[in-house]
């Protein structure tokens, strides 16, 4: 699979004729969920969720395969740099979901996921059609990056005490006073709670 940038003409944009651009491609893989954000210094970062190539039937939400990559483009999306993959945990059995990306007001890059442990099920185990594994949920992680999204730190778990795991599928907002903010979901009612990023 393949990932596309459409790349408007137009300055405004509407109704624009597009120009398409394959910003990376193997076909042993495929990218879901891309991000893309412009740094300060102009480049472009793109973030995506990368499993193994599979049928349409054998794609699923959770994937034992999942990891979180980066892409960086210098000229404004013309032209694209090698992939950094920023998380991979699937050696541990946990995969990736969803990886958005912001900059912070520091110049870092703080990247956020959530995940699944994989638990594969053992040999002669009756599947009836389904899938191989089981899988826990793990909740919301960061990752941050010093150095423009070149290398990334190891996952940081995102913990609210009196709550349960939680997920987030959008990048984290720093206000004006550096808190962070994350929009986060999970099976409890709606409550708000800052915590200090450390």
């Amino acid at each position: 699979m393949f990932l596309v940038l459409a790349c408007c003409l137009s300055r405004f944009g509407f109704g624009a004729e597009m120009e398409h651009i394959t910003v990376y491609r193997d076909d042993t893989l495929y990218h879901i969920i891309p991000w893309l954000l412009q740094l300060k210094n102009g480049d472009l970062i793109l973030t995506a969720r990368e499993p193994h190539a599979r049928t349409k039937e054998q794609r699923g939400h959770v994937d034992p395969t999942a990891r979180g990559i980066v892409l960086r483009s210098r000229d404004g999306g013309r032209t694209w740099g090698d992939k950094v993959v920023a998380d991979d945990e699937t050696y541990r059995f946990s995969q990736t979901e969803d990886v958005p990306v912001t900059q912070l007001s520091d110049g870092s890059l703080l990247l956020n996921l959530y995940s699944w442990a994989i638990s594969p099920f053992p040999v002669g185990f009756p599947l009836d059609g389904g899938r191989p594994y089981a899988y826990t949920f793990e909740g919301e992680w960061t990752l941050r990056s010093t150095d423009l999204g070149r290398t990334w730190s190891s996952r940081q778990p995102v913990r609210i005490p009196g709550l349960p795991k939680l997920a987030a599928r959008c990048p984290v907002l720093e206000l004006p006073d550096h808190t962070l903010l994350m929009a986060v979901y999970g099976n409890d009612p709606i409550r708000t709670a800052r915590i200090d990023p450390g």
